[in-house]
This record gives structure tokens, C-alpha cells and sequence, in this order.
């Protein structure tokens, strides 16, 4: 995980009252990516990851960067995987997003 992805994960896990998963997270050697052109999915698998299905979608988490409109995330936990999801509220985001250096912002 990138930085600020792990500053996402860390505000939704903490809210949701799951802050034990991070260091599973953070640490995790096995990522799958997946660009859509309008964001991205990154997916962790590991055991200790609930089974069970959870929404993480408060606070409301948002990020930019340089030349690109602001984006959202959520997270999702099920069948031992914790899957973050970053969407565009507009044009959608480059390929190379998760390489800029993005700030976080959270509306509670």
C-alpha cells in the first residue's frame, strides 16, 4: 500500500472499530491492483480478514493531487480480503495515480 492509501485505510478501519486490522494491512506482501480509468481497486487477502461483508464508507475520505479532481474512497471487507476502492466525481483518474503524492482530507 502507498502511504496515503494507508492513511485511508487507517480512518476507515479506526471508525468501523476494526484499528486491528491495520497492521495486517500495512504489511501485507500481496496486493492486486485493478485500474478502471475512472479509479482503481487494490485488494488484500489474509486469513484474518473477516469473513463476514462490512462497508467502510465513514468519514467520508477524500484525496488530491495535482491536476486531478478531487477523488473518494471506501473499503470493503469480505471473504478475507480487504478491498479499497478510489473513484472520480468527474474525469476520471491517470494511471499513475497512486505514484503522485496525494493529500488526504476527511469530512466527518
Amino acid at each position: 500500500m502507498k502511504e496515503f492509501e494507508k492513511q485511508v485505510a487507517r480512518l476507515l478501519l479506526e471508525a468501523a472499530g476494526l484499528e486491528a486490522l491495520f497492521d495486517i494491512l500495512a504489511s501485507a506482501p500481496d496486493e492486486e491492483f485493478e485500474y478502471t480509468g475512472h479509479g482503481y481497486f487494490l485488494t488484500i487477502r489474509h486469513p484474518r480478514i473477516p469473513a463476514d461483508r462490512c462497508v467502510l464508507h465513514e468519514p467520508m475520505v477524500a484525496g488530491r493531487t495535482g491536476g486531478v479532481g478531487e477523488v473518494g474512497f471506501l473499503a470493503f471487507l469480505e471473504n478475507h480480503e480487504f478491498m479499497l476502492e478510489c473513484h472520480s466525481y468527474g474525469e476520471g483518474i491517470p494511471e499513475d495515480f497512486r505514484d503522485r503524492v496525494v493529500e488526504i482530507k476527511v469530512d466527518k
